[in-house]
């Protein structure tokens, strides 16, 4: 018998190197800003699902400063509704029946007349020496350097008043709530604006209106135009005499749309105004005869068409600050009263939008570059921006992002995570890890991480103190009493369909997210159920 004998060698399946199925995602913090209607799973980083209280910046996101209170008016449970600066240290408030002046440097404040009609709305603002209120139901009053105040005869009631070049404009005036009312041309004697004549003459006034627009509420200029905002729409007119001694009311573009709230802002980068639909922007009004010659855009396309449904928009204030470069927006969301603000940051950069929670705000003004606001349930006058906290409570932060994994049907396992920024001493963040198990489960908060300083590396001159945070970048913090930290820590989560990065802190210093790293390993499909075969 021959014996045969069979060797067999083995050999190893070809190995795949070490980490080639890794892949590391990094996010530079949304600076895009919100994005609500995207599919989280499929989303880029450069937007964020989740932006609260921090303001987007192209070097990550910064915690917005809080509010502190700079005068209260003691017994007032309701909001104040007019707030605006008018001169030497000194505000004009509304509420209620009264008209007051607020001193800020002594947080005083001193009543002016206090039985005016019942009214429900305030309005006015400031034109030069003197100062005009409005409030619907009575003629305006003109408050003036001396702080006497008095009615304007010849004015008609209106709910509120503009000054736009040489002319005063009443807007939504008593015998046409869709019209607005000029004045005649300012003359430059004193007391302005007592004269508001609607005959045929070039300096005279004159009424305009747009009844498909519905109820005027608020009139700003756009360029040689003054752009009326209506509940249901708006319309553009310019007063024109070329060398005669006649005036021609030019409509010059008029839209049934959504309209506008009360509160429309003008910029350098045109005006911002809110309706319905969102935040809108328009750089240029249009031509009636030229229907695609308006150039606007809505600037909440991405916070869904179901963002605004619970908005309350009787109470909408709008302000932009130059020096931060973000318009923000206060308005009331499933309330009765203003407890929203939304931000949106505009410039060279980046276009952002964030929110802000916490503040309970009725109305802006700007004094000396800064930014204060009237509450919206009682008496408080804030500065904005001062400070990081709320009138001493912490401010709660979040930012959360998904992150992009590779195949929408593996598992993956999380391995490593690093994240960058600038901390204050006492800053702690908890990085939360939200995922969607291999079962498809969501999970909140699979793994928290604690992110705090562990040194401070500002003793290196150039460092948080001269080229970094006074130059070159980060010119909204005092970078000099923050740590820059880079920290690091095992992710620990294995078989996750999804996973999510979530931020929260509740603060009381400030800090800056720069940038954070993720570093992923795909483990293979997932078991899904199978579709049913019918052919």
């Amino acid at each position: 018998m021959r014996i045969v004998h069979l060797t067999f060698k083995m050999y190893k399946a070809i190995a795949k190197p070490r980490g080639s199925n890794r892949s590391v995602q990094v996010s530079t913090m949304g600076q895009k800003g919100l994005n609500l209607e995207g599919l989280p799973e499929m989303m880029k980083l450069e937007y964020a699902k989740k932006i609260i209280n921090y303001i987007p910046y192209s070097y990550g996101v910064g915690t917005r400063g809080g509010v502190e209170v700079q005068g209260t008016k003691a017994g007032l449970t309701e909001g104040i509704t007019l707030f605006k600066y008018f001169r030497d240290d000194v505000f004009i408030v509304g509420y209620g029946t009264t008209i007051a002046t607020f001193d800020l440097s002594t947080a005083t404040f001193t009543t002016l007349k206090d039985d005016f009609s019942t009214s429900t709305r305030w309005g006015g603002d400031r034109c030069g020496e003197y100062f005009f209120v409005t409030n619907g139901v009575d003629r305006p009053y003109r408050i003036d350097s001396a702080y006497a105040i008095g009615i304007v005869t010849n004015a008609p009631i209106c709910d509120d008043i503009a000054f736009i070049g040489p002319r005063a404009v009443a807007i939504s005036i008593e015998s046409d709530e869709t019209a607005v009312q000029l004045s005649d041309v300012d003359d430059g004697s004193n007391p302005p604006f007592d004269s508001w004549g609607t005959t045929t003459s070039a300096t005279d006034g004159a009424i305009v209106n747009y009844r498909n627009a519905g109820k005027a509420r608020t009139c700003v200029p756009l360029g040689q135009y003054f752009v009326v905002f209506s509940d249901d729409g708006y319309f553009a007119f310019t007063i024109d005499s070329p060398g005669t001694i006649k005036k021609i009311e030019t409509v010059q573009d008029y839209m049934t749309d959504f309209g506008g709230a009360r509160g429309a802002v003008a910029t350098p980068l045109g005006i911002f105004y809110l309706n319905e639909r969102g935040l809108n922007q328009m750089t240029q009004v249009g031509s009636k005869d030229t229907p695609y010659s308006r150039q606007q855009k809505l600037n909440t396309v991405l916070l869904t068409d179901t963002y605004f449904d619970d908005v309350t928009a009787g109470n909408v204030d709008l302000i932009y600050d130059k020096k931060q470069r973000i318009i923000l927006v206060t308005y009331a969301k499933g309330s009765s009263v203003n407890n929203k603000v939304l931000g949106y940051k505009i410039s060279e950069e980046i276009e952002a939008l964030f929110e802000i929670e916490g503040w309970t705000i009725n109305r802006f003004t700007k004094y000396k570059n800064k930014i204060y606001g009237s509450s919206s349930v009682d008496g408080r006058l804030f500065e904005c921006f001062k400070g990081y906290t709320d009138d001493g409570v912490a401010i709660s932060t979040e930012y959360t992002q998904e992150l992009p994994l590779n195949g929408l049907w593996n598992r993956h396992s999380l391995k490593r995570f690093y994240s960058k920024g600038f901390l204050s001493l006492d800053t702690s963040i908890d990085v939360n890890m939200d995922i969607y198990d291999k079962e498809g489960a969501p999970i909140s908060s699979k793994r928290i991480n604690r992110w705090t300083p562990k040194r401070n590396d500002n003793t290196i001159d150039g460092w948080g103190t001269s080229s970094w945070g006074n130059s070159s970048w980060g010119g909204d913090y005092d970078l000099s009493k923050m740590i820059e930290v880079t920290n690091w820590c095992r992710g620990r989560i294995a078989n996750a369909q999804r996973i999510s990065v979530r931020f929260t802190s509740a603060v009381t210093e400030p800090h800056i997210i720069n940038w954070f790293s993720a570093e992923i390993e795909d483990k293979g499909y997932i078991k899904v159920p199978a579709m049913t075969t019918i052919t």
